[in-house]
């Protein structure tokens, strides 16, 4: 990628926004970036952590030099400028999708991309239309919400999904499945399972890697769990009147952007083991060793206690050693090892 800062894997992110935010741009060479832009912080301000799906330890680069290391196609360029016309709000992972959506929509390079976008607002429309349907419940049956307030709590909660919010249910059971960050979170937890037992069928090297990605997926779906369950309750509270329905909104905000930001850059290791498992055993070996390196660190401030830090600590070191990737999975072709 020429000129950048190598990132040293001992640069653990404090932070969800200092980890940055992954842009899915459609040119292999640029499937490993990540943005960090907080709010309020101006696109000249932006710079870009840049993986190399070989192995290498990633470079960052400022955002706007990022055009000018290589040639984007229409559809990145597309994307790039939409992105940086977000200045004022930041992006997180779930702005970056929508956006990404409608780019897709327009610029897609054939019709099953652009099928798909279609596909993916269409999904995002349902699931707005039934937290709608869901805010309606929860509320007290004497409480009247203003539209905006209605409206705005269903932009909120859609993505999330409808929380489980039974009599005496635990709403950390289970993740709902008909928001997409609910089916994401489900989705994280089956991958979770399939790494435990493929771990337990290995040795050696092999099982150690295994092990790395089942330790990361179980904490943050530890996370994911926790966000759900207080949503849960913040539902009943809301339901018993206890909580007005603006400080309601708020967290319900915050807990959407945690849930997309600690769900991010998960799906596509998760595509890349699905694959795996699809080809023969060693692509799934092959599989393991691209997963361990390039699956999402977790921020400090998320990993819960000092044991955790630590083992977050000794994992970004190991997996600084991890080089000989045979297979390049974000696009499937044959690499060189090193």
């Amino acid at each position: 990628m020429g000129n950048g800062i190598a990132v040293s894997a001992s640069e653990a992110p404090a932070t969800f926004a200092a980890r940055g935010v992954c842009v899915p741009f459609a040119d292999p060479r640029l499937r490993l970036i990540r943005v960090r832009a907080e709010p309020g912080t101006l696109p000249d301000r932006w710079d870009v952590s840049v993986g190399d799906p070989f192995g290498a330890e990633p470079r960052r680069v400022p955002w706007r030099q990022l055009t000018g290391v290589m040639q984007f196609p229409p559809r990145d360029m597309a994307l790039y400028f939409a992105l940086s016309a977000r200045a004022e709000k930041g992006l997180d992972p779930w702005d970056v999708a929508g956006l990404a959506a409608e780019v897709d929509r327009e610029h897609g390079a054939n019709e099953a991309v652009r099928a798909a976008a279609v596909a993916f607002e269409r999904a995002a429309a349902e699931s707005t239309a039934a937290a709608r349907e869901a805010v309606a419940r929860w509320m007290p049956p004497d409480t009247m919400l203003a539209e905006a307030t209605h409206t705005a709590l269903a932009h909120a909660v859609a993505p999330l999904g409808t929380p489980r919010c039974d009599p005496g249910a635990d709403p950390a059971a289970m993740f709902p499945e008909d928001g997409p960050l609910g089916a994401a979170a489900a989705r994280l937890e089956r991958f979770r399972a399939q790494i435990r037992k493929f771990e337990g069928s290995m040795r050696g090297t092999v099982a150690q890697r295994a092990l790395l990605v089942a330790f990361g997926a179980t904490q943050f779906r530890d996370l994911l769990r926790n966000e759900y369950r207080n949503i849960g309750e913040l539902v009943a509270e809301m339901g018993a009147g206890t909580l007005p329905p603006e400080a309601a909104l708020e967290i319900l905000q915050r807990s959407a952007r945690r849930v997309a930001f600690a769900l991010d850059g998960w799906a596509p290791c998760i595509d890349v083991w699905d694959a795996g498992l699809a080809r023969d055993g060693s692509a799934a070996l092959e599989a393991m060793d691209f997963i361990a390196k390039t699956m999402p660190s977790l921020p400090r401030a998320e990993a819960g206690g000092p044991e955790e830090m630590v083992c977050w600590d000794g994992i970004d070191r190991q997996r600084a050693g991890i080089v000989r990737v045979r297979v390049v999975w974000i696009d499937g072709t044959e690499g060189t090892r090193r």
